[in-house]
């Protein structure tokens, strides 16, 4: 029987909504101690970017997390460290089903005939009918990976010096990466730099203070 799952679908639909997104960050043990606020950064725009307005955006938004956290954004030439980025939007993948709904049971009226010969009118209840709802849902992923770089060596045309790689994706309906980055962006910001040894599925509502930061002019 369903019921109970109808219902916590529509409890559900009633409550703010949560986004989950699964963080990891994996860290060179060379960065100690050289991922902290106070040094100067520099985030690197995505040349090649599909849409460099978009691109845009997502780069001042990361900027205000560094600044957040202390860290002095500057430019290329003086910077300590690099902060590259990339994200995206997976194809989706679509899950067809049905839900059955069980109506409520049905109390009828049966004439029963006794051993003496009378009749006696008695109400059954028999079970409700059960109908089926189809459904169709795709999910796709939306990701986002911040990079963090020795900028020296950066500058060098040496081989890249990755000192944290944070990887971040979410899974839902929407594509829509405009808005759905802010919650990635909120979740990085609480592990930026750190070596979390696991993924960690961190849970951002739909009204969390820190989402306002983003989203002011």
């Amino acid at each position: 029987m369903i019921a109970p799952i109808v219902m916590m679908l529509l409890f559900l639909g009633g409550c703010t909504p949560v986004y989950l997104v699964q963080v990891n960050g994996f860290t060179d043990p060379d960065a100690a101690g050289r991922i902290v606020p106070n040094v100067k950064i520099h985030v690197a725009e995505n040349a090649r970017a599909a849409n460099p307005l978009l691109d845009r955006e997502i780069r001042v938004k990361i900027e205000k997390i560094l600044k957040s956290k202390g860290f002095i954004i500057t430019s290329r030439e003086t910077a300590d460290l690099f902060c590259t980025f990339n994200y995206g939007v997976g194809t989706g993948l679509t899950q067809i089903g049905s839900i059955p709904v069980t109506s409520p049971p049905v109390t009828s009226s049966v004439v029963v005939s006794q051993p003496d010969g009378t009749a006696q009118v008695s109400a059954i209840m028999t079970p409700g009918t059960t109908t089926y709802i189809p459904y169709a849902r795709t999910a796709y992923d939306r990701w986002l990976n911040i990079v963090v770089l020795e900028a020296e060596s950066f500058r060098a045309g040496e081989k890249d010096k990755i000192l944290w790689y944070g990887d971040l994706v979410s899974s839902g309906t929407s594509r829509d990466l405009r808005t759905v980055i802010d919650y990635l962006l909120v979740a990085a910001c609480e592990e930026f730099g750190t070596d979390t040894k696991r993924g960690l599925v961190k849970e951002i509502k739909a009204d969390d203070e820190r989402l306002k930061g983003f989203r002011r002019d």
